[in-house]
């Protein structure tokens, strides 16, 4: 069983309430458990990679066609999710979330290697996502509203036991 206590890292590598504990990936480290977020466990794990090995990796001989699909699968996933079409697992979670490390990577390498060209594609490509991500979600408010009422009242839990520990100290 999860501890109540809501910790300052217990957000930052979980980010999930612990009703929503099914999409993080649970570590054993010296005797406690550290909850990991699944999808963002794939994406920060494929983006240390990607830059560890980018010296070797000639990303601009990637097709833009193959470089623009990789943050549709960790958008679809989740937004699937959200909306309640399907459940996801975390099987899915980390390798949708590692193509998005691959992708993010992509964006830093273009940066890095002042290759504006890509990096103006994959903006414009990112805002027509964006684009269609917040009008699904508009028309789709109330799932969505749903969604983020578990996070909400997760997140007013941590903030009020963080009041009362600032007043007993």
């Amino acid at each position: 069983m999860v501890e109540e206590k809501i910790t300052f890292w217990y957000l930052f590598f979980s980010h999930h309430p612990y009703s929503e504990l099914d999409r993080t990936l649970e570590l054993n480290l010296f005797n406690k458990k550290v909850y990991l977020c699944a999808r963002c466990t794939g994406q920060y794990l494929a983006l240390f990679l990607f830059m560890l090995f980018q010296a070797k990796i000639d990303y601009s001989s990637i097709p833009f066609e193959i470089i623009s699909i990789l943050p549709l699968f960790a958008t679809l996933d989740w937004l699937t999710q959200t909306l309640e079409i399907r459940r996801s697992n975390n099987y899915l979670r980390v390798i949708t979330g590692g193509l998005f490390g691959v992708w993010l990577g992509i964006i830093l390498c273009s940066i890095i290697n002042f290759n504006f060209n890509l990096l103006i594609k994959l903006s414009i490509q990112s805002l027509i996502y964006f684009i269609i991500v917040l009008s699904i979600l508009f028309f789709k408010r109330d799932k969505l509203n749903k969604y983020l009422k578990t996070y909400e009242k997760f997140i007013q839990k941590y903030e009020q036991q963080r009041y009362y520990e600032d007043l007993s100290t």
